[in-house]
């Protein structure tokens, strides 16, 4: 049985790009859990997928939390996709079934389209997404609702 530690943590390779655009353009195009992210799935994408780093991907209230150390960052990956304060994602990403069991999130979540903040420290770059199950949407949701009930009466 795993712990705690190992339920909210996974290091899996993040594939940049919009799935809709072959992988090119912004966003996150996929993502390889650990022992699925070899050379051969990699390579079984066209070029513009190649644009990959290895992170630690993490279950958080606002989302799905991205945590990348910068020695592990290609200087392209660093130039394309992490040279401004914010991380573009141009079209929703559908999480698969099996980091969604891993990482504790029902099954259909996906990550919103958006700008997302990039903090950057010395070591580490980390990315905050919002995602359909996030408290951030069940908050707006429940603020629709009452806003309608009120509404209503």
């Amino acid at each position: 049985m795993k712990n705690k530690l190992e339920l909210e943590q996974l290091r899996a390779e993040i594939v940049f790009g919009n799935p809709k655009l072959n992988c090119a353009h912004f966003g996150i195009c996929q993502i390889l859990q650990d022992q699925e992210a070899t050379p051969k799935n990699i390579a079984a994408h066209s070029k513009p997928c190649a644009t990959s780093a290895y992170g630690l991907l993490s279950k958080h209230e606002q989302g799905l939390m991205f945590q990348f150390e910068t020695k592990d960052l290609s200087e392209s990956v660093l130039n394309q996709y992490f040279s401004r304060a914010d991380f573009l994602v141009d079209c929703i990403y559908r999480l698969p079934s099996k980091l969604c069991r891993a990482l504790g999130f029902e099954q259909d979540t996906y990550i919103e389209t958006g700008t997302y903040n990039i903090t950057h420290n010395t070591q580490s770059l980390t990315i905050l997404c919002q995602t359909n199950q996030s408290e951030a949407n069940e908050t707006l949701v429940l603020t629709l609702q009452n806003s309608y009930l009120r509404a209503v009466s």
